[in-house]
């Protein structure tokens, strides 16, 4: 649902009064996906209603900062106490925008030149008792949030007051080059391992840009970065009928990845030992790159190998049974491509060899015979 924090109307209270009813019932969890702005139908919305949006005017976007802090909180509660919400996915809420608010100091002078101010230690506190009343006041109450960047880096002061975060919708709309997708930028966008909140990645875009939706596909599969595959791409309707990401999406179901250790590139470098299959070509540095997620227990492990590169490449690959925490000898495993009809990779030797595109993934998968 999308919708302004609050419902007043008792007919939409009792829809959504029942669609929870209904999910419990059956042990799902229905999200509450609720902002973008203020509405003017709120009461007493004569009274403080301009208070509690920001200055200038924007969609009827909110100030942090002013009595729109506590009618969120008091409103949240609302809907879990009298429409069993359990969990709210807020979009745009945790954005602290260029505000000139004179009320509260927001707008100031220099030079005869007036200023604003980015709120975002106003932003920070609303997450913070936001959370705090989630975990303490509502049972098992959840809350996720949409947009921890729109064209920036995110604000991590504000990020680790959440259980998830969705991001990534609008970022095509800052790159022109692949440059800007670089190990190093994508980290600083998508990443959020060190504030203990996963991360779900969107890609929209219809543009002619050297950054495609495969291209994304690579980096967030090779990040740890989960995936919201009906938004991949943006009007991918038709796409998605054909079924177009049902391979991947059953690889990981059948994994269960959400319970497998990541083991991330930047930690394991030693995952595979990779050389060109062509006799006379070098593979430049940093073109190709590995992670893995593994169940040790189970001896099952997926590689995640990754072309950074504007060249496919055919290669020779070498794994590490030993970095993956397995033990025995490649003979004692099975490795399959999951996504290719789990094709089987013949060892010759101790390497299994492959073709990847530029810019592109291929998936091993590691099995205990």
């Amino acid at each position: 649902m999308f919708s302004n924090i609050r419902f007043y109307d008792e007919e939409q209270l009792n829809k959504v009064r029942g669609v929870n009813k209904l999910a419990r019932k059956y042990g799902l969890i229905n999200v509450f996906y609720c902002g973008f702005a203020l509405p003017p139908g709120i009461p007493h919305n004569e009274v403080f209603g301009n208070e509690m949006r920001m200055e200038p005017e924007f969609r009827g976007w909110y100030n942090h900062a002013s009595p729109y802090m506590d009618y969120f909180l008091h409103s949240a509660k609302f809907m879990h106490e009298n429409t069993f919400v359990d969990a709210f996915h807020t979009d745009g809420l945790n954005i602290p925008w260029l505000m000139s608010n004179p009320t509260y100091n927001y707008s100031w002078t220099r030079n005869g030149e007036k200023h604003g101010t980015y709120p975002i230690f106003a932003v920070r506190e609303l997450f913070k008792r936001f959370y705090t009343m989630l975990k303490f006041e509502l049972p098992d109450g959840l809350e996720g949030y949409h947009m921890p960047h729109v064209n920036d880096a995110p604000v991590y002061c504000i990020e680790g007051f959440s259980d998830m975060d969705v991001t990534g919708e609008q970022h095509y709309t800052t790159i022109s080059k692949l440059e800007d997708l670089s190990l190093t930028r994508y980290s600083i966008v998508y990443n959020s391992l060190e504030q203990g909140v996963p991360r779900m990645g969107i890609w929209h875009h219809t543009n002619d840009i050297p950054v495609t939706k495969n291209t994304m596909l690579t980096m967030h599969n090779l990040h740890g970065t989960l995936l919201r595959y009906d938004n991949v791409t943006h009007n991918n309707t038709a796409y998605e009928a054909m079924g177009g990401y049902r391979s991947e999406i059953q690889m990981w179901q059948s994994f269960d990845r959400r319970t497998a250790d990541f083991l991330p590139y930047w930690q394991y470098p030693n995952l595979l030992e990779v050389t060109s299959d062509i006799k006379g070509v070098d593979l430049p540095k940093d073109a190709i790159k590995a992670s893995a997620y593994v169940h040790k227990d189970k001896g099952r492990a997926i590689i995640i190998l990754a072309n950074l590169d504007l060249v496919g490449y055919s290669l020779r690959c070498r794994i590490n049974l030993k970095e993956l925490g397995f033990e025995g000898k490649i003979e004692d495993y099975r490795i399959v491509d999951p996504i290719l009809n789990n094709y089987y990779y013949p060892v010759v030797g101790d390497e299994i060899r492959l073709d990847i595109y530029p810019q592109r993934w291929r998936a091993i998968q590691i099995n205990k015979k």
